[in-house]
């Protein structure tokens, strides 16, 4: 549904599916994405202007299906494409490699603000509120460890 969003973006049609929810859907399950499906950095910076990534945005609609986890992972991702597009990098870093690169020195990966949503109420739902460095690249499985284990 992406690539057929990014073919029509400037078609005079509304698509039948929102381009937020696909995306977020997209990202929490990028490691899994074939080659062939996956998007170019440009693609996904493409769509992501169109996505919603604030919560005060006012297409926002948890009627809708958005969750401030699925905005979170779209600004996030948008925050940190920008950032390798503005170092001029090609390449993809991840949290699982700044640790060799601090401890052998070369290149260094380019820096962002990484947000994390808003935790819920208390008594409605337990919520990600403590930071784990590896929190964008978890599994499905892997974050709802993680939210157990809260």
């Amino acid at each position: 549904r992406l690539k057929i969003s990014l073919v029509l973006l400037d078609a005079p049609l509304q698509l039948p599916w929102d381009i937020s929810l696909e995306m977020a859907d997209y990202l929490f399950r990028l490691e899994h994405v074939s080659a062939d499906c996956l998007l170019t950095p440009e693609e996904e910076l493409t769509l992501l202007k169109r996505c919603i990534c604030d919560v005060a945005d006012k297409r926002c609609s948890t009627e809708a299906g958005h969750t401030p986890l699925g905005i979170a992972l779209c600004k996030n991702r948008r925050t940190a494409l920008r950032a390798r597009a503005a170092a001029g990098l090609g390449r993809h870093f991840s949290v699982s490699n700044i640790a060799a690169l601090e401890n052998g020195g070369g290149e260094r990966p380019p820096c962002c603000t990484v947000e994390l949503p808003k935790r819920a109420a208390e008594g409605r739902t337990r919520w990600v509120h403590a930071w784990h460095p590896t929190v964008l690249e978890e599994t499905p499985e892997g974050l709802e460890g993680m939210l157990e284990e809260l």
